[in-house]
């Protein structure tokens, strides 16, 4: 084409080049033979179209037909690969492998063989198979350690094809780290779980011990895949303290102290902070400070959850209740001994949830309807603005029992018991305003509610906690396969948002009611706690587990 975008060329014969090769090297003259040569064309092409719309009909009728079954009998598994996942020592939910006949005679199964830690649970192939009918097969998983593990399902038969089969692989989804048994190792574990520099696990239980008022426990690899079990400290319920609840871990100091709370127990039966310092072999406890120490409560009662460490050795925590509701309380060493500073009034209801500190010192914490930020004005007090105040479902969570937690960006996560699209609970995420008129604003999204469907957790309690790549993970008390609780994750897609993905389903026999926060140690694997359910589930005596991803 030329600058006027007409053709180029305008004079001179016209190359049968130009309009295909049924021509060969012929040249026309200039003029009317154009005209011919372009009739040709045309004819040609017609022509051509003809016969492909003829193949094509040719092909249409025969996709039309019916297909013909394979002469005498033919068998066909679907599917042709299965995964399993289980906890270690039990067996898992059955899944299904149809063997299906498409051949035109009777097919008949002589052996079904499996191998591995796999086994056929009930088998539907014992009588012949008709022309185009099928039997089942039901096969499950039962772990015996860590690791994966394969195995094969194979059909014997009277068919051309014989024999069929199925590819089988196994992964560990859960362990059992300890059975409580409700005697002198514990009860009933609200606790987060807490890592010391050489991977043994820290934690607590609200009952059982030695005098039924709950203890604190380590847990220690034994070299050979088990774990052993120290109980490290036994309450008694008196003024030592007694019951240590709802998520409430141990934390450890730089000389290698352990710092917790118990909700009841101490002077006044309204709850201690304590200190565990080792002495040889064994551990001396030492109450730091009990509450309703002042009148009408107002130093708070009923401590929860984790206490938090500043660098000067200063400890943070909550309470349930106090003179005008739950508070947050400042604990510091002063001559020899601890003294307390309310710090805020959380009001009523104040909820279960902790506390977490940024690199500046300020304090995030949430209650029953909000999540606040308290931040130190360089004169001994401190000043306290809510960040977000949840309105419930369908937008939005209520009941924000889970600690909030920060990232690396400084945005602040956490869960809530109710709301959101099914009134099952939230993840939600605050994302601080840096610039603007509405600096130091913070918005919330919710990344995912849960749905009482009986496959998604519902109601969580604890918190979150991320990975490298900056996955989300959590556990819930209820929902899931069996309605006891599950581990999830939320996983981050490319771009934006998140995908939730049901880790675990607990079942009572490995766990039930999982209400603390996870912990992650270098591997990825993920530890917590089920407050009841294990091997003693009918007595409710709780256990600590290890999900892997």
């Amino acid at each position: 084409m030329n600058s006027a975008g007409t053709s180029s060329r305008t004079t001179g014969p016209l190359q049968i080049s130009d309009v295909g090769p049924r021509f060969g090297s012929t040249k026309l003259a200039a003029g009317a033979p154009h005209i011919r040569a372009f009739c040709e064309c045309v004819g040609v092409c017609a022509i051509r179209a003809a016969l492909i719309l003829a193949v094509l009909s040719a092909l249409l009728l025969i996709a039309a037909r019916p297909a013909q079954a394979q002469s005498g009998p033919y068998g066909v598994v679907s599917p042709t690969t299965m995964n399993f996942r289980g906890a270690v020592g039990q067996t898992s939910p059955s899944q299904l492998v149809s063997l299906k006949n498409t051949g035109d005679s009777e097919l008949t199964v002589s052996n079904i063989s499996i191998s591995g830690d796999f086994a056929i649970s009930k088998n539907q192939c014992a009588n012949g198979v008709k022309p185009g009918t099928h039997c089942n097969v039901y096969v499950t998983f039962t772990p015996p350690g860590p690791g994966t593990e394969t195995g094969t399902l194979t059909f014997v038969d009277n068919a051309s094809n014989s024999p069929q089969f199925v590819s089988l692989t196994g992964t560990i989804g859960e362990i059992v780290l300890h059975n409580f048994t409700g005697g002198s190792d514990g009860a009933d574990p609200w606790s987060n779980l807490t890592f010391d520099a050489v991977g043994n696990l820290y934690g607590t239980t609200a009952g059982g011990g030695a005098f039924g008022a709950g203890t604190v426990f380590e847990l220690s690899p034994n070299g050979v895949g088990g774990w052993n079990n120290t109980v490290l400290y036994g309450f008694t319920g008196g003024v030592d303290g007694g019951n240590p609840l709802y998520d409430s871990d141990v934390i450890f100091d730089r000389a290698g102290n352990l710092y917790g709370i118990t909700y009841s127990g101490g002077a006044t039966g309204n709850g201690v902070v304590y200190e565990l310092s080792p002495v040889g072999a064994s551990w001396t406890e030492s109450v730091l400070y009990s509450f309703c120490s002042q009148p009408d409560c107002a130093d708070g009662g009923g401590p929860v959850n984790s206490l938090i460490m500043d660098s000067a050795g200063n400890l943070y925590g909550t309470t349930c209740y106090g003179a005008n509701g739950g508070i947050v309380f400042k604990l510091s060493p002063s001559g020899g001994g601890w003294t307390e500073q309310v710090i805020y009034s959380v009001g009523y209801p104040a909820g279960y949830a902790g506390l977490t500190m940024d690199a500046a010192g300020n304090i995030f914490g949430a209650s029953w309807f909000e999540v606040y930020e308290l931040s130190p004005n360089g004169s001994g007090s401190w000043t306290s603005a809510v960040i977000h105040g949840f309105a419930g479902g369908p937008k939005d969570g209520t009941s924000a029992l889970g600690t909030p937690v920060l990232d690396k960006a400084g945005n602040l996560y956490g869960t809530t018991q109710y709301g959101g699209t099914n009134n099952a609970g939230t993840v939600y995420k605050l994302r601080p305003i840096t610039k603007g008129k509405k600096k130091g604003e913070w918005i919330e999204s919710v990344l995912h509610s849960f749905e009482s469907n009986g496959k998604d957790g519902n109601g969580p309690w604890g918190g979150v906690v991320f990975d490298a790549a900056g996955n989300i993970y959590g556990t819930t008390p209820g929902g899931g396969q069996y309605g006891d609780g599950t581990v999830y994750e939320l996983a981050a897609k490319v771009g934006k948002g998140y995908e939730e993905q049901i880790l675990w389903s607990f079942n009572s026999a490995d766990g039930l009611n999982p209400f603390g926060t996870l912990i992650l140690d270098s591997a990825g694997n993920l530890y917590g706690t089920a407050t009841f359910g294990g091997a003693h589930f009918y007595d409710w005596y709780g256990v600590v587990f290890e999900v892997t991803p």
